[in-house]
């Protein structure tokens, strides 16, 4: 595994199986050109894996904190996926059952011209007991994910979500 932060960073880039972008897009403005940077030398066949933040109404001074220029909507994810060589295998939100739970305490954050965590975030480590319980919540949307994959299905696991997920592969020279 090479981690790096541009795509000129990693050696014999082009041999990669697969390539996760993870929380990295909203932090740049021009999106979809640094996204081409990343996914035009992939080769053929490369699968790729990409999470942003979804829906705007989240917005908070936590994004803003860590630099975010946007939360994304589903429509608009798919459209700047789609001016990529990519075949696109699944596009979703997750972290949606935790979605209503995370709006309200943005919401309430909002009108108190607070944040819950240090800094300007909304990070904090909860007790051991929490922070179980989330984890199973969060591990627990695997399982539909995962089925609208294998599916091929063109349609969201979910209606909405805290992030959205792209799992992708770059299309082969014949299909080009």
């Amino acid at each position: 595994m090479i981690q790096t932060d541009t795509p000129d960073d990693v050696p014999d880039y082009q041999r990669a199986d697969a390539v996760l972008i993870l929380d990295v897009l909203e932090h740049v403005e021009e999106d979809a050109v640094v996204l081409n940077r990343w996914v035009a030398p992939m080769k053929d066949g490369c699968l790729l894996l990409v999470t942003v933040p979804a829906d705007p109404a989240l917005w908070s001074r936590h994004d803003e904190t860590y630099g975010h220029y946007r939360r994304y909507e589903l429509g608009g994810f798919r459209r700047l996926l789609e001016t990529q060589p990519v075949e696109l295998l699944l596009i979703s939100y997750f972290n949606a059952r935790l979605y209503w739970l995370i709006r309200a305490a943005r919401s309430i954050s909002y009108r108190l011209h607070r944040t819950w965590g240090p800094n300007g975030t909304d990070l904090w480590i909860p007790p051991s007991w929490l922070n179980g319980l989330l984890a199973k919540i969060f591990s627990g949307e695997a399982r539909r994910l995962v089925r609208c994959l294998r599916a091929g299905s063109r349609r969201s696991a979910w209606h909405r979500g805290v992030s959205l997920v792209a799992a992708a592969r770059r299309r082969y020279a014949a299909d080009k």
